[in-house]
């Protein structure tokens, strides 16, 4: 690979980190709403610390820093859909109504939510994959199917330790 492709890489790549962090930091500057446990335990030195190292092993190909811009863009697209609640009436005071919504609503309710919500990208991915003969759409879509199975893992776990107690809250 040449050094412009890389280059290129990399700034599809930086792109979405900085679209996925920079609407993180925006809807929970504390990261007490973050349901990514990961980015909760490294706190933002760590997040960006961790990032620099995912930019460049991204960007050494093409497909690689396309499924990761996809990914980035869809969670930042998420992050800013719901930033207007805890930037509206504070992030400690959403995060204590968020709990408190959890813990009320059916198991159910929660379960078909998340995971329902996580199928229908899911199916969103699937399709583009299976009906595609280009290999850009077709790690498009892989982007969307990771995207739903990272937010139907980490939100299900995040839920679930909330429901017991053991994590303040999520967005």
């Amino acid at each position: 690979m040449d050094l412009f492709t890389y280059l290129i890489n990399l700034g599809i790549v930086a792109l979405g980190r900085a679209l996925d962090i920079g609407t993180t930091k925006y809807a929970s500057r504390t990261l007490a709403l973050e349901s990514n446990l990961l980015a909760k335990k490294l706190g933002w030195k760590g997040i960006l610390i961790f990032n620099i190292a995912i930019l460049f092993l991204f960007a050494i190909d093409f497909y690689l820093s396309i499924v990761l811009f996809v990914v980035s863009s869809l969670a930042a697209s998420s992050n800013l859909e719901k930033a207007w609640v805890p930037r509206t009436v504070g992030e400690k005071e959403y995060s204590e109504i968020f709990k408190n919504w959890v813990k009320q609503a059916e198991s159910r309710t929660l379960f078909f939510s998340n995971i329902g919500g996580g199928i229908i990208f899911m199916s969103i991915g699937i399709l583009l994959m299976m009906i595609t003969t280009d290999l850009t759409a077709f790690f498009v879509g892989f982007g969307f199917a990771i995207f739903a199975t990272a937010i139907m893992l980490h939100k299900s776990i995040a839920l679930f330790k909330m429901r017991k107690g053991k994590e303040k809250s999520i967005q």
